[in-house]
């Protein structure tokens, strides 16, 4: 017999699951409106938080391509 944390456990991960697509949508929309205007993001968006924009012009990159960013800061 489940308890009420394992169920509440449960509803909350289907909670979180069946709207996986728009939370991720709504955390891309915070990180992009936070950082758009980061020396690094400026160069792919000049300014813009556009979802379409950030996956046509920011590649994909390794630590080492962003190390040079990151040992300023």
């Amino acid at each position: 017999m489940a308890t009420n944390g394992y169920e509440g456990g449960l509803k909350m991960i289907e909670e979180l699951t069946t709207n996986a697509e728009q939370i991720q949508d709504e955390v891309l929309r915070e990180i992009l409106s936070r950082n758009a205007g980061t020396e690094y993001l400026r160069g792919f968006l000049h300014g813009q938080t556009d979802k379409q924009l950030f996956k046509k012009n920011v590649p994909i990159v390794t630590y080492e391509d962003l190390k040079p960013y990151i040992d300023r800061i």
